[in-house]
């Protein structure tokens, strides 16, 4: 389980590295963030949807102690943009809530998106769906 978790994630890993050193303003660094999320979650639906049932699965349980290292790691690339983004207001605990949030309303959109799907059928969120849910999200930590 531990190869298929570093084989998978490793794709979703490199695009997030490379999107979150781009030199943007955060709602067009958040709307790429969102865009790899989605193109990956789609592409590779049964892994992403595994890795989250197993992060889901319970604190004590082994197989989301092999799981957290991964999450954890891109939960860090997205903390991270918020940590630096000097338009925020708040401290870096208030600034990492932000990652949370926002990694937890992505996944909600694709778990939203794939529910109710054929195996063989493949999910898309478009880009509209996609600039939607990072302007509702930058509405909800600006106000």
């Amino acid at each position: 389980m531990q190869y298929l978790l570093e084989s998978g994630y490793k794709i979703l890993q490199e695009d997030i590295a490379e999107v979150v050193q781009v030199n943007e303003e955060l709602p067009e660094i958040l709307y790429q963030i969102a865009r790899r999320f989605f193109n990956f979650a789609s592409a590779h639906e049964k892994f992403y949807l595994f890795m989250l049932s197993l992060f889901y699965s319970g604190r004590e349980n082994e197989a989301f102690q092999m799981v957290l290292p991964f999450i954890e790691n891109y939960y860090g690339y997205i903390a991270g943009v918020f940590e630096r983004d000097t338009s925020l207001k708040g401290d870096t605990a208030q600034r990492k809530m932000y990652a949370v949030g926002f990694t937890g309303v992505l996944n909600h959109h694709i778990m939203t998106a794939s529910y109710g799907m054929l195996e063989n059928e493949m999910f898309k969120i478009s880009d509209e769906t996609t600039r939607e849910v990072v302007r509702q999200f930058l509405y909800g930590i600006y106000s």
